[in-house]
């Protein structure tokens, strides 16, 4: 699972520049699939997952790829649409999800070689629509609008909890939840409550519910079904555009300028965590060695032996504005961003624990 929200933003904003020429070319996205292209490994990128030893990055145009050796050799995946995808999740080996522009939300039940679409923007409106005239007064007065608007409002994450339960979270507190496997949808009124209609960047799973990050320093922990919503002090007033577990037991959130928290206590309380960066954080990597990568807008790279000891920067050739980091079976790190997919050598990433816990290179 990957937050792409930084990037995601760019590339709407990007859009919304364009219009209205880009809006008229972009009116077939639904129902144009994803062209095959040599280049679309060298495409934007800004989602990138594991599915069983399988790796697969998601990216603008629909382009979706797959290596099964470690980030070597890819190939690209049948994809019905050609809107941006901005997170992927896999719940196994075969079953995954990935979401994107335009409210759409795909399932892969073949480890990400091909692609269903389940909900579109239109559908998404739907839900919307019928949630508004049942609980209208109680949802932010942005929500009566937001199907007026057309097919536009993009999923930021998506977060696999089993092969049947997953959790999509996106633009103005939008987020929708499925228990079947995707065959049906709900929308999740009291997340968009919480939200105040804030973006909601990014979702982890947490036990047997969900952590979600996002904008203006937003903080929520609710059930699976988006219920229970807690709204979290959090200690940082920018937005958060990801959100992780690591080994060692605690979770970190970071974002916006460098902004880096941390909770100790399962998520209930967070506190500021010494920052190595004033650069915006877009992505955070818990590796199977127990230490944590966490990657900025400019491509610099930052590795902690355990996400409590201090992050120090590690040497990364070549690098381009990372989105989204992956590991392989190999321990091999992927990075996926503004110039496509990107190998990490595997000594570039690993500090060494030096005297009294602190990392050095």
């Amino acid at each position: 699972m990957r937050v792409a929200a930084f990037a995601a933003g760019v590339v709407a904003l990007a859009a919304a520049v364009a219009a209205p020429a880009w809006a008229a070319a972009a009116a077939d996205t639904l129902e144009r699939a994803a062209s095959p292209s040599a280049l679309a490994g060298r495409s934007l990128l800004v989602a990138a997952a594991r599915a069983g030893e399988r790796l697969v990055v998601a990216g603008e145009r629909g382009h979706v790829l797959g290596s099964d050796d470690g980030g070597a050799n890819w190939q690209q995946a049948s994809v019905p649409v050609s809107t941006t995808l901005t997170s992927l999740c896999f719940a196994d080996a075969h079953t995954g999800w990935a979401v994107g522009h335009r409210g759409v939300i795909l399932k892969s039940a073949d480890g990400g070689r091909s692609w269903q679409r389940q909900l579109d923007g239109w559908a998404l409106n739907r839900l919307l629509a019928d949630v508004v005239a049942a609980v209208g007064a109680t949802l932010p007065h942005e929500a009566a609008g937001f199907a007026r608007d057309g097919a536009d409002k993009p999923w930021l994450d998506v977060a696999c909890l089993d092969a049947e339960r997953v959790v999509a979270v996106g633009a103005f507190g939008l987020a929708v939840a499925s228990a079947d496997g995707g065959r049906s949808w709900t929308l999740l009124a009291e997340l968009l409550r919480a939200s105040g209609a804030k973006h909601l960047n990014a979702v982890a799973v947490h036990g047997d519910g969900i952590l979600v990050a996002g904008e203006q320093g937003l903080l929520l922990q609710a059930s699976a079904q988006g219920r229970d919503v807690r709204r979290l002090a959090s200690p940082h007033p920018g937005s958060y555009f990801d959100i992780v577990a690591t080994a060692a037991g605690d979770w970190l959130a970071l974002g916006l300028r460098g902004s880096l928290a941390r909770s100790a206590d399962g998520g209930r309380t967070w506190v500021r965590a010494p920052s190595p960066s004033t650069q915006t954080f877009t992505s955070a990597l818990p590796r199977a060695d127990g230490s944590v990568l966490i990657a900025d807008e400019t491509g610099a790279v930052f590795s902690s032996v355990d996400g409590r000891a201090p992050f120090v920067r590690q040497p990364v050739d070549g690098a381009f504005p990372f989105v989204a980091l992956v590991e392989s079976v190999g321990a091999r790190v992927i990075a996926v961003g503004a110039r496509g997919v990107k190998t990490l050598e595997k000594a570039a990433v690993r500090p060494v624990a030096g005297p009294a816990g602190r990392a050095t290179r």
